[in-house]
C-alpha cells in the first residue's frame, strides 16, 4: 500500500502542465502540424515574440507542403501547383516547395504526353502536337513528348 503514494508522488511531476509552445514544438517534431499550429496560436494569444512568429510561419509552410503532397498523391497536380503558390509566398525559394513543383510539372507533362498519344492514335495530329508541346512546357526532358512532337 505504501508504494501507491510513492508512485503518485513520482508521477505527478511528469504530468505537470506543458506550455503551449513546448506542446507545439513536440507536435511539430512529430509532423502533426495542425496541432502544432493550434498550440502556437494559443501561445500567441498572449502576445507573440519573433521566435514564436517564426514557429507559426514555419508550421503554416509545412501544412501547405503537406497539403500539396496529398494533392499530388491524389493525382491533382494542377491544384497542387495552385497550393504551392501559397507556400512560395510564405517562404520564397524553399527547396521543398521547388521539389514539389518539379513533381507536379512532371505529372502534368506525363498527362499531356498521354493525351498527345491518344490524339495521335485517333489521327488528330494537330491536337497531338499541341498536347506534346504542352507536355514539353512542363518538362522539357519528357522523351515521349519529344518523340511524339516529332511524329505529329
Amino acid at each position: 500500500m505504501r508504494r501507491i503514494p510513492l508512485f503518485l508522488t513520482l508521477l505527478l511531476p511528469a504530468c505537470a502542465a506543458v506550455s503551449p509552445v513546448e506542446s507545439g514544438d513536440r507536435s511539430f517534431r512529430l509532423g502533426d502540424y495542425a496541432d502544432a499550429l493550434a498550440d502556437y496560436e494559443l501561445a500567441a494569444a498572449g502576445g507573440a515574440d519573433a521566435g514564436l512568429q517564426a514557429r507559426i510561419d514555419a508550421t503554416r509552410h509545412e501544412l501547405v507542403l503537406q497539403h500539396t503532397r496529398d494533392l499530388l498523391h491524389l493525382e491533382q497536380p494542377q491544384r497542387a501547383l495552385e497550393v504551392l503558390a501559397a507556400a512560395e509566398r510564405l517562404r520564397p525559394g524553399a527547396p521543398a516547395a521547388a521539389a514539389l513543383r518539379g513533381r507536379a510539372h512532371r505529372k502534368l507533362s506525363v498527362r499531356y504526353a498521354e493525351l498527345g498519344r491518344e490524339h495521335y492514335s485517333s489521327e488528330r495530329p494537330g491536337e497531338a502536337f499541341e498536347a506534346f508541346t504542352q507536355a514539353l512546357a512542363y518538362d522539357p526532358e519528357n522523351e515521349i513528348a519529344v518523340e511524339g512532337q516529332g511524329l505529329a
